[in-house]
Formats: structure tokens, C-alpha cells, sequence
């Protein structure tokens, strides 16, 4: 009986919750051949204080819910919130590619017995109690829980509870080394994971980027090597259209200048034979998506680790000389780097681009694509930098990311546009953000930007941007 539930709550580690249930499901996601993603903000907490067992089995029939409903594509766990007053206010989505349910029907879904529809029901092996339970959880938790779904588009169910911070919980948020400037590079052909990874890394302090293929991955490798910036580790996904992960660590550990960078190779359940894998192309870890965010941060600290031991190098990790504050990111180099790229051929009139982004390994990516497309280009490290080089060199076109030092994106695109007010002319700006999240554009184009791009960003879409605000097509030069 529902109505005599109890709640038993106890200080627990909120992703270690989240994380125990993917577990649980993997297998049967791997069966579907589907990808299970898990997000925990790196923002909230460690540990929170609530009934640990009661939270597990919410987010088990919801996310067992999606697993049972969806043939292709996949289903992601997003777990975000704020704290408030020592509580977090936590918001659980978990969302599915899957067969999506009637509107007409949405109001019912977490019903005793309730049905989305006959046939799909008795084809996904019926609905069950799971959803209704769920409810009742979450109302005896003082939260709610909702549905939004769209036919042949996919579902997203999520609930909102308030949990108390626990008062300990602050000293397990440090990082237990200081990995500051040590480059990951991220190659996986889905943009969720890419962008998740990506999240995780910075809030460690990693230096990263990410590519969307094999290929892409693969041109950025050889671009840092001639240019002698190191990479450290790269993160790789198995299945990936095109180039796999065999084949990619397979150019990998036949190209001399890469081939001592570890590889830490990211798999479903029984993907591949590790061993070999091992014994052919010299992958350093395996792990099993989705990985956990503690055995991530361990795999990747210490496979850096043994490669610099091996190579003769100092370790890159240290003692932190003073504890840091929880997850900051910071993107200062801990090995040195060349100066920034500058275009292959030094332009004799205005340049075409100009790149205002304070990363390295950003500059590296960008400086790669428009070098393939023989465009002239400068670099920025800073807005105030941006709006000076502006100035002078009187660009075609501006790459401005939104995230920077001393004067951020938009700062530096009013300032342009001051500048242009008095002097005249309109030069193209094309903001460049972190996330693809609602409302970037519109910070954009308020801040007097012409246009967006979401990071990671590609050849094919930083040179169709290119092309529409040039008024002219751009493709790779071919040699």
C-alpha cells in the first residue's frame, strides 16, 4: 500500500545513485543496440541527503520505462537543479528517442494500469506499475513529476524533488590532483556524449576538445603535431559511422608522432574483445558506457600518468599547493605551447577571419578547418585583443566565442559595433558558443552578433556559416 511508504533518508552520493541504476540497464540497452547517456551537472553536489533507495527506484522505472519503449537511437539521463536555501531543488529528465505517446493520453500515463495504446503495449511487454509507482514516490518525496512526448519523436518524463545538502559534503568535491592544462581530446560522433564528456572534463580542469568523427579527429592530431602542442590523452568512442574506433586506433598507433598518446577506448557491454584490442593497436583502458564520472577521472589521470612515466616525462600531476575551489575551470597550459597558429600564408591585404578564442586547442581546431579552406586568418586570446586586432586589420569576418577573459564575446561585439557606428561599414559576426541551449541565438544577435555556431564545431558547418555571411561557397582546398 502506497499510502504506508516510508522515507529513510540518509546522507548518499547523488551520481553514484544515478549511475548505480544505468548499470542496471545497460545490458538490456545493449541488446537494442541503443546508447545510454548519463549527465550529472558537475555543479551540484556530491552528496545530498534523502532516501537513496526510494530515488534509485523512480529513476529505474523511468528510465527502464524509455529503454522498454525505444528501438533506435537513444535515452539520456539529465540530472541538473540549484541549490536553494542548503537544499537542491533536483530535476531528473530522462528522455528516449522512442515511439512517443498521444497528447490525448499524456494526463493518464502515470495512472494504476494505464495504457498508451493497446497494440504498442502488448509489443513493448505492457507498461505495468512502474510509472504510477514513480508518482507516488515522488509526491511522498515532496516533489512532482510530468511528461512531455511527441508521436514517432520520442519521450521525456522527469520529476523535481527538494534534497538537503549533506554538511560534510563539500571535501569530496575537490579533485585529488591538479590536472590544470593537461589536453583530452574527445573523439564521438554523438553530439550528447561529445558535449557531456566535455563538461566533465572542464570541471576537472582539463584542457579539451572534441571531434565529431574519425576523420575530423584524426586531421586535428595531425595539425597539433605540426604545430608541436601536446595532446595528452584522447578519449575515443568504439561505434562511430564511417571510421570506428578500431580504425581510428589503428592510424593512431601506425603514426610515429601519435602513436605514444593513450588511448582510453569507450564501449557498450561486450562491444569488443579488449584484449586484442590491446595486443593490436595498443589501447591504454577500456570502459563500458556510460562510464562512471569517478572511474572516468581515475582511467584518465592515470593512463597520463603512465604514458609520461614511460616516455621519461615528469608526472603532469600534482598536490594542488592549495585546495581549489569545487570544479573551477581553468585553461592555462601546464606544458608549454607554440604561440598561436597563424594561417598558412600571411595575407597581403585584410584578412578574411578573424578568431577571437582564448583556448588552445580551440584556436588549433579552428586555425586546422580554415587553413583547409584557404582562408587567411589572425587569432584573439581575449575580447579586448578582438575588438584592438579588429581595428587594424579590418577583417571580412569575426569568430567571436561568447566565453572569454578581460572582455567576453558579447563586450567585445558592442564595441565593434560602436566602432562601426562612427566609422561605418557592417563586418559579419558569428557568435560561438559552448552549448546549443535555447535562448544563445537570441543573446547573440542582441549583443549585435549576425549569427551563431554551437562548439563542437565542424568543417561543414563552420564553412557553410563561412559561405552565407561571405556570400560565397567554401570548400576544402584539395591538394
Amino acid at each position: 500500500n502506497a499510502g504506508q511508504w516510508t522515507l529513510d533518508p540518509a546522507p548518499f552520493r547523488l551520481a553514484e545513485a544515478v549511475e548505480d541504476v544505468a548499470t542496471l540497464v545497460s545490458a538490456r540497452v545493449a541488446e537494442k543496440n541503443l546508447e545510454l547517456i548519463v549527465r550529472v551537472d558537475p555543479r551540484l553536489p556530491s552528496f545530498v541527503v534523502g532516501d537513496a533507495g526510494r530515488f534509485r527506484q523512480i529513476v529505474t522505472n523511468l528510465l527502464g520505462n524509455a529503454v522498454k519503449f525505444t528501438e533506435k537511437g537513444h535515452v539520456l539521463v539529465d540530472v541538473g537543479g540549484e541549490i536553494v536555501d542548503g537544499a537542491v531543488q533536483l530535476k531528473v529528465r530522462v528522455e528516449d528517442t522512442g515511439i512517443g505517446i498521444p497528447a490525448e493520453k499524456l494526463q493518464s500515463v502515470f495512472e494504476k494500469f494505464a495504457q498508451v495504446d493497446g497494440s504498442s503495449t502488448r509489443r513493448h511487454e505492457g507498461t505495468g506499475l512502474g510509472l504510477a509507482i514513480a508518482a507516488r514516490l515522488v509526491d511522498l518525496m515532496g516533489g512532482k513529476i510530468g511528461v512531455e512526448s511527441e508521436i514517432g519523436r520520442g519521450s521525456a518524463f522527469w520529476f523535481a524533488v527538494p534534497l538537503p545538502v549533506h554538511e560534510q559534503q563539500t571535501r569530496d568535491e575537490i579533485v585529488p590532483v591538479d590536472v590544470t592544462g593537461a589536453r583530452v581530446l574527445v573523439i564521438d560522433d554523438n553530439p550528447v556524449n561529445r558535449e557531456i564528456l566535455l563538461e566533465q572534463l572542464r570541471s576537472w580542469n582539463f584542457d579539451c576538445a572534441a571531434a565529431e568523427s574519425g576523420a575530423v579527429g584524426l586531421a586535428f592530431l595531425d595539425r597539433a603535431s605540426q604545430l608541436g602542442a601536446t595532446v595528452d590523452c584522447i578519449i575515443l568512442d568504439y561505434q562511430m559511422p564511417g571510421m570506428n574506433g578500431a580504425d581510428v586506433a589503428k592510424a593512431i598507433s601506425a603514426d610515429s608522432r601519435l602513436s605514444g598518446i593513450p588511448v582510453v577506448l569507450l564501449t557498450s557491454v561486450d562491444q569488443i574483445d579488449f584484449g586484442r584490442m590491446v595486443i593490436d593497436f595498443g589501447i591504454a583502458a577500456h570502459l563500458t558506457k556510460p562510464a562512471r564520472s569517478a572511474v572516468l577521472l581515475g582511467t584518465v589521470i592515470s593512463t597520463i600518468q603512465k604514458a609520461r612515466t614511460q616516455v621519461g616525462k615528469a608526472h603532469f600531476v600534482r598536490e594542488p599547493v592549495a585546495q581549489p575551489p569545487a570544479f573551477t575551470v581553468i585553461r592555462g597550459p601546464a606544458v608549454p605551447v607554440p604561440a598561436a597558429p597563424e594561417s598558412a600564408t600571411p595575407p597581403s591585404g585584410p584578412i578574411d577571419i578573424l578568431i577571437a578564442e582564448d583556448n588552445e586547442v580551440n584556436q588549433l581546431v579552428f586555425g586546422q578547418i580554415l587553413n583547409g579552406f584557404g582562408l587567411s586568418y589572425r587569432i584573439a586570446g581575449n575580447g579586448r585583443t578582438a575588438v584592438e586586432m579588429y581595428r587594424s586589420l579590418r577583417p571580412r569576418l569575426v569568430l567571436m566565442d561568447v566565453s572569454m577573459p578581460e572582455m567576453n564575446g558579447y563586450e567585445a561585439t558592442r564595441a565593434i559595433r560602436a566602432s562601426e557606428a562612427q566609422s561605418g561599414g557592417h563586418t559579419p559576426i558569428i557568435g560561438v558558443t559552448a552549448h546549443a541551449l535555447k535562448g544563445d541565438r537570441e543573446k547573440c544577435i542582441e549583443a549585435g552578433m549576425d549569427d551563431y555556431l554551437p562548439k563542437p564545431v565542424s568543417p561543414d558547418r563552420l564553412g557553410a556559416k563561412i559561405g552565407t555571411w561571405l556570400s560565397e561557397t567554401v570548400t576544402a582546398k584539395t591538394a
